[in-house]
């Protein structure tokens, strides 16, 4: 570092004590000392503010490029244009350049030069930029961090905002939504199953999913970005649980004879569909010993408030859903006035006897009154 310089007859000189001086060279770089000037007839100027270049070892020849590394999102960084790739380094590295001339340092911008692949990466390892000025070259450092992204889900029914039950039987919407926050890599179904995200719910058919409002399929790749994922579901009308009707020992009837169902004998439907009801219908079959092929002489009935249907080889619309019942349990435990019922007549013989109901269900439009 000169403490002098002479420029058009007028001498620079730097004023700057020497405790100054070294606290000053202590960093490379462009500093700002004290100076002052004087002219060919002696007049010395007011202390000004004097710009002095402070470098190691051998003063730079043809030119010097100042620099800083510095760090990137990896993902901003596969984003930006070449163009944008350049002035980030420009500005983010604090790139300067300054063309060296016997009186003045001139500044000048350094050509930046960016080559290789940016997308092929592992972490902590930096992406390496060449600075050039006037055949000085430089390399500066880009160390390309990968951030976590936040993931926004939903369940949906069907192509509406409105969340699906994860309990139907006790109303429960699913907890939406939930946030994510995680390292984007990888399909959206390896996502899903890594971050243990389900998709089977009682009572609903998994439909698709859509990534920011666009539908996506299994081996989409994770967004680099921040994005919302909502999982739509299709509603279900199912018979999802179905009992055997057991009546048990009895005794050979004299007259006629009406025998309840003793135990807890449970059908169970449930019910998604925003816009649908059900009906239950049931078919029946004469009940009859089978290796003796014998024909047991009575008849099934189902009794609902006093009243009753014969459950035979007619189709009979037994029972309509309650509303806004999601999930209807019907127990046809009873008494001989209420529930499945065995009549018994005369004329059998000892013998074990079984028949089969097959049950059907309808969807009808949702009552909203």
């Amino acid at each position: 570092m000169d403490d002098s310089s002479l420029e058009e007859n007028i001498l620079k000189e730097v004023i700057s004590t020497d405790a100054e001086l070294t606290e000053l060279v202590k960093t490379t770089g462009f500093k700002e000392a004290l100076g002052q000037l004087t002219d060919e007839a002696g007049n010395i100027s007011e202390p000004i503010s004097m710009p002095i270049f402070v470098y190691e070892d051998e003063a730079p020849k043809k030119a010097i490029i100042l620099y800083e590394d510095y760090q990137e999102d990896y993902v901003s960084w596969l984003d930006f244009s070449p163009e944008e790739r350049e002035k980030n380094v420009r500005n983010k590295g604090k790139v300067e350049g300054f063309l060296i001339t016997e009186t003045e340092f001139k500044p000048t911008d350094p050509e930046i030069i960016i080559e290789g692949d940016s997308s092929i990466w592992k972490p902590n390892m930096p992406f390496v930029v060449k600075l050039e000025l006037d055949g000085v070259q430089e390399e500066l450092a880009v160390f390309l961090k990968q951030y976590e992204i936040k993931m926004t889900v939903k369940h949906v029914y069907e192509d509406t905002s409105k969340s699906i039950y994860q309990n139907l039987k006790h109303k429960v919407p699913s907890e939406d939504p939930l946030t994510y926050e995680f390292l984007s890599q990888g399909t959206m179904a390896e996502l899903l199953e890594n971050l243990n995200i389900n998709r089977t719910y009682e009572g609903y058919d998994y439909k698709k999913m859509t990534v920011n409002g666009h539908q996506i399929e299994e081996n989409y790749p994770v967004p680099r970005r921040s994005f919302e994922l909502v999982i739509h579901y299709e509603g279900q009308v199912a018979l999802v649980e179905a009992p055997t009707f057991d009546f048990d020992k009895m005794n050979v009837a004299w007259q006629i004879e009406h025998y309840a169902l003793t135990k807890p004998s449970v059908l169970k439907i449930i019910n998604s569909k925003l816009e649908k009801d059900w009906q239950l219908y049931a078919t029946g079959s004469s009940m009859k010993n089978e290796k003796q092929d014998r024909l047991f002489n009575g008849e099934l009935r189902l009794y609902q408030q006093g009243k009753f249907k014969q459950i035979n080889d007619a189709r009979q619309h037994v029972i309509d859903q309650e509303r806004e019942t999601l999930v209807q349990e019907i127990d046809f435990k009873g008494t001989t006035q209420e529930g499945l019922v065995l009549t018994q007549k005369q004329g059998n013989l000892i013998d074990q006897y079984s028949t089969k109901i097959v049950w059907s269900l309808e969807s009808v439009p949702k009552i909203t009154e």
